[in-house]
């Protein structure tokens, strides 16, 4: 998530600097294949995974986060 959003980053102001329009990094999370309401997964698994994706994209310069479409509140 990291390298990702730093390379989005790299990019983004290289066209901000060339064009003097501003571009925005928009990190994705989710929304994942397992559902823990229905014991696919522990809900603690999911928690630290987006923990650490979120913490990745920000190190990377994302100046957002985007949860995607999920079918379990637990996702969300």
């Amino acid at each position: 998530s990291e390298a990702g959003a730093r390379i989005a980053r790299e990019v983004a102001d290289e066209y901000t600097a060339s064009t003097g329009e501003q571009r925005w990094v928009l990190g994705s999370m989710g929304p994942g294949t397992k559902l823990p309401t229905l014991g696919h997964i522990a809900y603690a698994t999911v928690r630290d995974g987006f923990q650490a994706n979120a913490e990745g994209l920000i190190a990377g310069g994302a100046d957002a986060l985007i949860v995607e479409t999920t079918q379990d509140l637990l996702q969300t």
